[in-house]
């Protein structure tokens, strides 16, 4: 897939369709299959609303889409409500396929087999072959899991590759592109070549502290300094002033508070 970014956010825009399509329909099928296989005394199995504050940093990362945001706008030509749809629908679409999946998985296997399967570093949809007898299924739920990554995969990278792009005044055309995909690509696949689970521990700092800094406060206080200090104006600005910014703050507070306790 690195190729594909390299080659520019048009060549991103086309191949994640296609595997947008694939994502949909394994989604689907997983869905209408698995549907009528929850229990509903398995979502109440464990329940302790309480501990849910503790994923907070989590939300952070999950919905991290905040490094795309100069990579849409840009390809979007500019259009700030064009690039507020997106996001908003982006996010929302997200977080009702996050709910979807969560009840499907939660609600079919025991919590007893999931809490083991994770223990071993298992994906969370390996115990489906045991609790569901039907092998086809778990590989649908590994098809949905594959286009999920790599779909995500390919959006995060393509907005690296701009943003170094942008930092290192790296024109991206030529040699420029091949150096730029250098940078984005080949330090991570060393790391992970020598260390192949060194992603579950940064993820671990990276949704909690790193999550919170890059993804939150930073661009509130850029936010900050640009409206009342430096003057910017622009077309779009979130409504609320200063007092959605404070609540923005007070939140990220919230969560940083959370993962250092």
């Amino acid at each position: 897939m690195a190729p594909i970014v390299a080659l520019g956010a048009q060549a991103v825009d086309r191949v994640n369709a296609l595997l947008m399509i694939g994502l949909i329909l394994s989604f689907l099928i997983f869905v209408f299959v698995g549907v009528d296989k929850i229990i509903p005394s398995f979502l109440i199995e464990k329940t302790n609303w309480p501990f849910a504050f503790t994923v907070t940093p989590l939300i952070l990362a999950s919905f991290g889409f905040q490094g795309t945001v100069p990579t849409l706008t840009n390809y979007l030509g500019r259009d700030p409500q064009k690039v507020k749809k997106a996001i908003f629908l982006g996010v929302s679409l997200t977080l009702i396929v996050y709910i979807i999946w969560e009840a499907l998985i939660l609600g079919v296997v025991p919590y007893s087999l999931l809490q083991q399967t994770l223990k071993q570093e298992q994906s969370a949809v390996f115990p489906l072959k045991t609790v569901l007898e039907a092998p086809w299924l778990y590989r649908i739920g590994e098809f949905f899991a594959f286009f999920a990554l790599v779909t995500s995969f390919l959006g995060v990278t393509l907005g690296l590759l701009d943003f170094l792009a942008d930092g290192l005044k790296i024109k991206k055309s030529g040699k420029g592109r091949v150096l730029l995909a250098l940078l984005v690509f080949v330090p991570p696949l060393i790391f992970a070549m020598l260390n192949p689970f060194i992603f579950l521990t940064a993820l671990q700092y990276g949704g909690g502290i790193g999550g919170a800094l890059l993804l939150g406060f930073f661009p509130l206080l850029m936010t900050w300094r640009g409206r009342y200090h430096l003057k910017f104006k622009s077309e779009y600005a979130l409504k609320g002033g200063r007092i959605t910014l404070t609540l923005l703050f007070i939140f990220l507070v919230f969560a940083l508070f959370r993962m250092l306790i």
